[in-house]
């Protein structure tokens, strides 16, 4: 039951950060393909950096059974 308490408090930080973080990185992503003249494979690096990885906090990762992705790649 503790692990589960951790979990949902964990997540009322780290997925509204998750969250923004993503949705400025996809921003980023755009931009960098607009300075770069479509350089797709610059703009995809950001956008993979930022959109992937966890959204959400899972009982195996608080009890250390699982790293968190926050960032992709």
């Amino acid at each position: 039951m503790p692990t589960y308490v951790g979990t949902v408090l964990a997540n009322v930080l780290y997925f509204p950060a998750k969250v923004l973080f993503a949705a400025g990185g996809a921003a980023v992503s755009g931009i960098t393909y607009v300075v770069t003249l479509g350089n797709a494979e610059a703009s995809d690096d950001v956008w993979q950096t930022a959109v992937e990885g966890d959204y959400v906090v899972t009982p195996a990762m608080i009890e250390g059974k699982q790293p968190v992705r926050f960032s992709g790649k």
